[in-house]
């Protein structure tokens, strides 16, 4: 009878652990401070490449975006703001910038729920770059027979570019 209560309890501790781990680890990462500071302001994102490689590692399918692309970056503080002129839509997330490496990365949380990565490729006082690498990711492709697929690359990389707006 014990070990039938002993199961669940070690379950719930162990889960529980966990949830706490990463509901705190927007506000235990060191960050690099000077890397935040050179963010603020606004920035419009107007390019976007995604080169999908095949398992020998050649690009297999390439997605360019640049002709209509303006997404507005706005760094405040510890917050980032993301507007789409187009459409008038709005979304906010809260930045770090981790100092744990000689890269700069930048992690984006709604809340304390981590959501992406990006590297900071390049970055001056007029523009910046950011890439991110994704495993197995899928691009929308057409058969011989014209019907519309989902293929699946080795990765795809993700290339956003930046200028500063003020």
């Amino acid at each position: 009878m014990k070990k039938l209560f002993l199961i669940p309890a070690a379950l719930f501790l162990l889960s529980s652990c966990d949830k706490d781990d990463n509901e705190n680890e927007i506000t235990t990462l060191n960050q690099k401070g000077e890397v935040k500071v050179e963010l603020q302001g606004e920035w419009s994102n107007n390019y976007k490449s995604v080169l999908f490689y095949n398992d020998a590692g050649q690009v297999a399918h390439r997605d360019i975006d640049s002709a209509y692309l303006d997404v507005r970056h706005t760094f405040a503080g510890d917050n980032m703001h993301i507007s789409h002129p187009n459409s008038g839509a709005r979304e906010s997330f809260t930045f770090v910038i981790p100092d744990s490496s000689d890269t700069d990365y930048i992690v984006l949380f709604q809340g304390q729920k981590r959501l992406d990565t990006y590297e900071i490729v390049s970055k001056n006082d007029t523009s910046m770059v950011w890439e991110a690498t994704v495993d197995y990711a899928g691009y929308r492709d057409v058969d011989a027979n014209g019907d519309s697929i989902t293929v699946t690359s080795r990765k795809g990389v993700y290339s956003y570019k930046f200028k500063r707006l003020r």
